[in-house]
């Protein structure tokens, strides 16, 4: 791996989800720039499980 590929690896890239009609779902947060199609996924599953799981604490635990 060359000096260009090493920078390339730990560049990220700040990443806002929002809803279909551009709401946020949260605040920006930083992704690898080499994420693929499996890693976003990952990182959006995560999120949502995150959200649901907060949103069960708030209105049937909590």
């Amino acid at each position: 791996m060359g000096p260009q590929e090493s920078e390339m690896a730990n560049e990220t890239v700040m990443c806002l989800l929002t809803d279909a009609e551009g709401t946020p779902l949260g605040s920006a947060m930083y992704i690898p720039h080499d994420a693929g199609p499996l890693q976003l996924t990952h990182f959006v599953n995560t999120f949502l499980n995150n959200v649901i799981l907060q949103y069960l604490r708030i209105y049937y635990i909590g």
